[in-house]
């Protein structure tokens, strides 16, 4: 099941000036100002075991930098904290990435 992402703009307020491009799903997002560089964050947490959180409580997942994308250089990984619990890389590729060429030139999104 390979479903597209979700595609939108976000308006920067004030002292910025334009919109964001956002493509997302549930495990990764890529966010771009100009269309063309993209930034891809994936959803992760850190692992529970290691700072003593017992597992009933709930941890919030964030955003951290994953890599960047372009239309002229394709995909770019950056190093990650190993500490994370991030989505594995053919995942974000199956889920965003192989959508990027077709979903890049539609910018601006709704």
């Amino acid at each position: 099941m390979n479903k597209s992402p979700r595609c939108y703009s976000l308006r920067q307020l004030s002292p910025f000036a334009g919109t964001v491009q956002v493509i997302s799903n549930s495990y990764c997002r890529a966010l771009s100002v100009d269309g063309n560089n993209w930034q891809i964050q994936a959803s992760c947490e850190t692992h529970q075991q290691e700072w003593n959180i017992s597992p009933q409580e709930y941890i919030p997942r964030r955003y951290v930098l994953y890599g960047n994308w372009s239309h002229d250089k394709g995909f770019s990984s950056l190093p990650l904290d190993p500490m994370l619990d991030v989505p594995s890389l053919e995942h974000v590729e199956s889920s965003l990435i192989q959508h990027m060429n077709a979903l890049h030139s539609r910018t601006p999104f709704d």
